[in-house]
């Protein structure tokens, strides 16, 4: 009789079983209690430490997550995975002015928030003691959004793109400036209010002026 093969379950990816729906409020919590531990004890964080600060049980932490690192994937990815911003039902390629305009304003919210720079401390911190899970959130993160803008910009017809994540990076690093740099320092904002919002028209004015046809 032939064996039965079970295919494998991508990192991060929760598993199927029958029954009655997932308590998605109890994802969350395990979410939410990873974060934290990973900011305050790095990739060496206990799983069953996790299950304990969410109120739930390690057989329950493995059934919405295939692994530990599938957790802390899931977990240091959330901030830019759950972003509005980056849905693609409102990045329109007919109006790349005001669509990279907003994109550039929740990316850089998102950027200097506070969740995000404490995740970013922590795994500089530990990027040498564990490359495998800073490699991965990176994917999932930043190179996750660069994918998005690339796809974005492949379909803006008034602008001559022809390296699409060449162009995608450059955009973001235009946003980002030195905002996420200060803020990692603890540092007050460079701008704020009207100030902030002039100079990410600025960058958008100047990357569509050097991309237009």
């Amino acid at each position: 009789m032939p064996r039965k093969t079970t295919a494998s379950i991508p990192i991060g990816q929760a598993r199927r079983s029958p029954g009655r729906p997932r308590d998605h409020t109890v994802r969350d919590r395990i979410l939410d209690a990873a974060t934290k531990l990973f900011v305050e004890q790095g990739a060496n964080v206990s799983v069953d430490k996790v299950a304990e600060l969410a109120g739930t049980t390690k057989m329950t932490l493995y059934s919405h997550f295939e692994s530990k690192e599938g957790l802390l994937r899931a977990a240091l990815t959330r901030p830019f995975t759950s972003a509005d911003v980056f849905d693609d039902a409102q990045l329109d390629p007919g109006d790349p002015s005001a669509t990279l305009l907003r994109l550039a304003q929740g990316y850089l919210e998102l950027a200097t928030g506070e969740d995000t720079v404490a995740q970013i401390l922590a795994l500089y911190g530990g990027a040498g003691k564990d490359p495998a899970t800073a490699l991965a959130v990176y994917e999932s993160g930043p190179a996750w959004m660069i994918e998005k803008i690339a796809k974005y910009l492949k379909g803006v017809s008034s602008l001559r793109i022809e390296n699409p994540a060449f162009s995608a990076e450059q955009f973001l690093s235009l946003v980002r400036g030195m905002e996420q740099t200060r803020a990692m320092l603890s540092l007050p904002p460079g701008r704020r209010g009207k100030e902030r919002d002039r100079y990410l028209e600025s960058c958008v004015s100047l990357f569509l002026r050097g991309y237009s046809r």
